[in-house]
Protein backbone atom coordinates (compact mmCIF):
# COMPACT_ATOMS: atom_id res chain seq x y z
CA UNK A 1 0.00 0.00 0.00
CA UNK A 2 1.24 3.43 -0.85
CA UNK A 3 2.62 5.35 2.14
CA UNK A 4 0.49 8.42 1.42
CA UNK A 5 -2.69 6.34 1.29
CA UNK A 6 -1.72 4.56 4.51
CA UNK A 7 -1.33 7.88 6.31
CA UNK A 8 -4.66 9.16 5.00
CA UNK A 9 -6.36 5.91 6.01
CA UNK A 10 -5.08 6.26 9.58
CA UNK A 11 -6.61 9.74 9.70
CA UNK A 12 -9.83 8.35 8.19
CA UNK A 13 -10.02 5.66 10.90
CA UNK A 14 -9.26 8.17 13.68
CA UNK A 15 -12.04 10.44 12.45
CA UNK A 16 -14.51 7.57 12.38
CA UNK A 17 -13.43 6.49 15.89
CA UNK A 18 -14.01 10.01 17.23
CA UNK A 19 -17.47 10.17 15.64
CA UNK A 20 -18.67 6.85 17.02
CA UNK A 21 -20.58 7.16 20.26
CA UNK A 22 -20.16 3.75 21.88
CA UNK A 23 -17.73 1.94 24.15
CA UNK A 24 -14.14 1.15 23.18
CA UNK A 25 -14.67 -2.53 22.43
CA UNK A 26 -17.54 -1.76 20.06
CA UNK A 27 -15.47 0.94 18.34
CA UNK A 28 -12.57 -1.52 17.98
CA UNK A 29 -14.86 -4.14 16.41
CA UNK A 30 -16.42 -1.66 13.98
CA UNK A 31 -13.03 -0.33 12.90
CA UNK A 32 -11.55 -3.82 12.64
CA UNK A 33 -14.36 -4.89 10.30
CA UNK A 34 -14.00 -1.71 8.26
CA UNK A 35 -10.23 -2.10 7.99
CA UNK A 36 -10.66 -5.68 6.81
CA UNK A 37 -13.13 -4.58 4.14
CA UNK A 38 -10.90 -1.74 2.96
CA UNK A 39 -7.81 -4.00 2.92
CA UNK A 40 -9.72 -6.54 0.82
CA UNK A 41 -10.65 -3.82 -1.69
CA UNK A 42 -7.02 -2.64 -1.78
CA UNK A 43 -5.87 -6.21 -2.46
CA UNK A 44 -8.44 -6.52 -5.26
CA UNK A 45 -7.08 -3.29 -6.77
CA UNK A 46 -10.41 -1.49 -6.44
CA UNK A 47 -8.92 1.09 -4.05
CA UNK A 48 -5.91 3.13 -5.08
CA UNK A 49 -6.68 6.48 -3.45
CA UNK A 50 -8.75 8.05 -0.67
CA UNK A 51 -11.29 9.11 -3.29
CA UNK A 52 -11.83 5.42 -4.05
CA UNK A 53 -12.26 4.72 -0.32
CA UNK A 54 -14.86 7.47 0.14
CA UNK A 55 -16.64 6.49 -3.10
CA UNK A 56 -16.96 2.86 -1.99
CA UNK A 57 -17.33 3.15 1.78
CA UNK A 58 -18.43 6.75 2.31
CA UNK A 59 -17.23 9.63 4.43
CA UNK A 60 -16.56 9.17 8.17
CA UNK A 61 -19.83 10.92 9.14
CA UNK A 62 -21.82 8.56 6.94
CA UNK A 63 -20.08 5.46 8.27
CA UNK A 64 -20.57 6.45 11.91
CA UNK A 65 -24.22 7.31 11.25
CA UNK A 66 -24.81 3.98 9.51
CA UNK A 67 -23.41 2.02 12.44
CA UNK A 68 -25.40 3.96 15.00
CA UNK A 69 -28.53 4.61 13.00
CA UNK A 70 -28.61 8.20 14.20
CA UNK A 71 -27.33 11.58 13.16
CA UNK A 72 -23.85 11.62 14.70
CA UNK A 73 -23.35 15.37 14.53
CA UNK A 74 -26.52 16.05 16.50
CA UNK A 75 -25.51 13.49 19.16
CA UNK A 76 -22.08 15.10 19.47
CA UNK A 77 -23.68 18.53 19.79
CA UNK A 78 -26.04 17.29 22.50
CA UNK A 79 -23.10 15.80 24.40
CA UNK A 80 -21.18 19.10 24.14
CA UNK A 81 -24.20 21.08 25.34
CA UNK A 82 -24.63 18.76 28.35
CA UNK A 83 -20.94 19.03 29.29
CA UNK A 84 -20.97 22.82 28.95
CA UNK A 85 -24.15 23.03 31.03
CA UNK A 86 -22.66 20.94 33.82
CA UNK A 87 -19.52 23.11 33.85
CA UNK A 88 -21.65 26.27 33.98
CA UNK A 89 -23.73 24.94 36.89
CA UNK A 90 -20.61 23.98 38.86
CA UNK A 91 -19.05 27.40 38.28
CA UNK A 92 -22.25 29.15 39.37
CA UNK A 93 -22.40 27.04 42.54
CA UNK A 94 -18.78 27.91 43.35
CA UNK A 95 -19.51 31.60 42.80
CA UNK A 96 -22.57 31.44 45.07
CA UNK A 97 -20.53 29.71 47.80
CA UNK A 98 -17.78 32.34 47.64
CA UNK A 99 -20.31 35.19 47.73
CA UNK A 100 -22.08 33.58 50.70
CA UNK A 101 -18.83 33.37 52.68
CA UNK A 102 -17.94 36.98 51.83
CA UNK A 103 -21.39 38.23 52.85
CA UNK A 104 -21.25 36.33 56.17
CA UNK A 105 -17.81 37.81 56.88
CA UNK A 106 -19.02 41.34 56.08
CA UNK A 107 -22.09 40.94 58.33
CA UNK A 108 -19.99 39.60 61.22
CA UNK A 109 -17.43 42.38 60.88
CA UNK A 110 -20.24 44.99 60.83
CA UNK A 111 -21.77 43.49 63.98
CA UNK A 112 -18.39 43.38 65.64
CA UNK A 113 -18.68 39.66 66.25
CA UNK A 114 -15.87 38.78 63.94
CA UNK A 115 -12.45 39.07 65.45
CA UNK A 116 -9.21 37.24 65.34
CA UNK A 117 -7.31 36.67 68.53
CA UNK A 118 -3.71 35.65 68.23
CA UNK A 119 -2.04 34.44 71.37
CA UNK A 120 1.73 34.82 71.39
CA UNK A 121 2.33 33.64 74.93
CA UNK A 122 4.74 30.82 75.47
CA UNK A 123 4.04 28.26 78.19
Amino acid sequence: MERKLSKKLRKYYRTIRSLLICDKTEKDKILSDLKSDIDAKIDEGAVKSMKDVTDIFGFPDDIASDYQGKDVTSLRNIRRIIIKSIIAVVLILILIAVLYVVIILIINIAKGTYYMKIDFTVD
